[in-house]
């Protein structure tokens, strides 16, 4: 009996319990999204780079089939575009800050 998959038949489902993962391109907006990924040093996270070329990751095909990135998978949700991630993991993860508190350093940050 072969437990291998047939090639062209795709898993119903992504691997249980993946946690944090940010699948990632070689562009620049991949680059930004990992550097702030990076940045949170979230426990247990992990980032997935993609080459171009390459065969599809099986589970961001099923979670995301447009193959869209910069995608972040946390448990069942899935986020794409890296302005959405940023936004998202300053969110969940308070800590460190990637912003000044005050509204005027914020703009500043912004700006630049």
């Amino acid at each position: 009996m072969s437990l291998r998959r047939p090639r062209n038949s795709l898993p119903t489902k992504p691997a249980p319990v993946a946690g944090l993962v940010l699948y990632a391109g070689s562009d620049l907006w991949s680059d930004w999204a990992r550097l702030i990924f990076t940045e949170k040093d979230v426990v247990d996270a992990r980032v997935d780079r993609l080459h171009a070329g390459a065969p599809p990751n099986e589970d961001l095909l099923i979670l995301n089939p447009e193959q869209r990135l910069p995608a972040l998978a946390d448990r069942e949700l899935l986020i794409t575009g890296a302005r959405v991630i940023a936004e998202y993991l300053e969110e969940r993860y308070p800590h460190p800050r990637l912003m000044p508190t005050d509204p005027a350093g914020r703009a500043r940050a912004r700006m630049v």
